[in-house]
């Protein structure tokens, strides 16, 4: 690849820049000393960008770029393509409380030699791409700390009948930090459709998380999430809506002392399946040295799916021994739990000083109707 690259500028006002680039490859390919499939592939791309002030830098600024593209293989098929494109974006009011900034790019694509047993062909030849989309930022007002996205893309094929394959995005964001709370909220539509296959996804997102300091060494930290999913296919529509939330109460009472309540909940729902979970925990973890901490809890888990219930209690002791006090006491003591889930809900991992003790409550999982 030989890129090259120009710019010119008027302080304040204007400037342009180009870029030039080529690419050579070639491939040999053989068994032994017998020479099989050969490659050869040529390519170039040449790109041209105007930028500039909408007269000061505080009212707007724009961009605008056009890029051409050749190429030429040659090997087990041939193929020649041309690609044109153009991409414009404009920013306004970029300083202010409210900026808004807007892009719109288009591509088109020609090819030649292409048969129709080609893998390419087979895949769908794209035509032409347009996307447009844009932002705009909320810094101050009611709605301070929001920022509103779209973005749109759509690609259309040859002898495809007038199907196309569309991508589209759209968000609202907000987020805001202080002495107490640090929350932030995301809402997204987002929808896919591959027009070539008749199939289509339509998905509404939701999630949110929060660390509130309450006061008296308690912290609440919060995290939720949820999606409903629409599939189209073939004039068949199935749905599915899945949520879970996790949160966790911390009480810092003292430097050695820390308390622990925790829920994790989550639920799917579908067609044909009803799946709900709910865990509780309270873990106390203690620190009586630098080097020991041990950590009793114990906590109750439901699972219903479909109408049928599973009940597992919980309860258990760790604790860890540093690695100097542990080769002062000259042994290794492992004791593994019969419920394989550390108190945060993650596989349990030994390590040389920890020693986990675990006890069920009742005599195993029970299924209840």
């Amino acid at each position: 690849m030989v890129p090259a690259s120009a710019t010119a500028q008027q302080y304040g006002q204007w400037s342009w820049d180009g870029a030039l680039g080529g690419t050579v490859r070639s491939y040999r390919n053989s068994v032994g000393e017998s020479p099989t499939v050969s490659d050869d592939e040529i390519s170039a791309d040449v790109a041209l960008g105007l930028n500039g002030f909408l007269g000061h830098p505080a009212v707007g600024r724009f961009g605008i770029l056009g890029t051409v593209g050749l190429g030429n293989y040659n090997g087990v098929r041939t193929l020649d393509s041309r690609r044109w494109g153009l991409n414009a974006n404009l920013s306004l009011a970029p300083q202010s409380r409210f900026p808004l900034s807007l892009y719109v790019n288009r591509q088109a694509y020609s090819y030649s030699n292409i048969t129709l047993d080609d893998p390419f062909a087979l895949a769908g030849i794209p035509e032409t791409s347009v996307g447009f989309g844009g932002r705009f930022r909320m810094r101050g007002g009611p709605l301070n700390g929001t920022l509103l996205g779209y973005d749109r893309s759509n690609v259309t094929y040859r002898q495809a009948g007038g199907e196309s394959a569309v991508q589209e995005t759209a968000f609202a964001d907000w987020s805001r930090g202080g002495r107490r709370f640090d929350q932030h909220l995301r809402l997204e539509h987002q929808r896919q459709d591959f027009g070539l296959v008749d199939y289509g996804i339509r998905d509404l997102t939701g999630n949110f998380d929060q660390i509130a300091r309450l006061g008296g060494g308690w912290r609440w930290e919060l995290f939720a999430y949820g999606v409903r999913r629409q599939l189209d296919y073939a004039g068949t529509t199935s749905r599915l809506d899945n949520a879970r939330t996790s949160q966790r109460f911390i009480d810092v009472m003292s430097p050695h002392a820390t308390l622990e309540l925790s829920y994790d909940g989550g639920l799917s729902r579908g067609d044909q399946a009803d799946f709900k979970t709910h865990t509780g925990l309270v873990r106390l973890q203690l620190q009586p040295t630098p080097a020991w901490t041990f950590t009793p809890y114990g906590g109750y888990g439901l699972q219903v799916a479909n109408g049928v219930r599973l009940r597992a209690p919980q309860a258990g002791l760790s604790d860890h021994l540093a690695a100097l006090e542990r080769r002062a006491l000259g042994h290794r003591s492992h004791v593994h739990a019969r419920h394989r889930s550390s108190a945060d809900g993650a596989p349990l991992v030994d390590t040389p000083g920890t020693r986990l003790v675990a006890l069920s409550l009742a005599p195993g999982p029970r299924w209840r109707p």
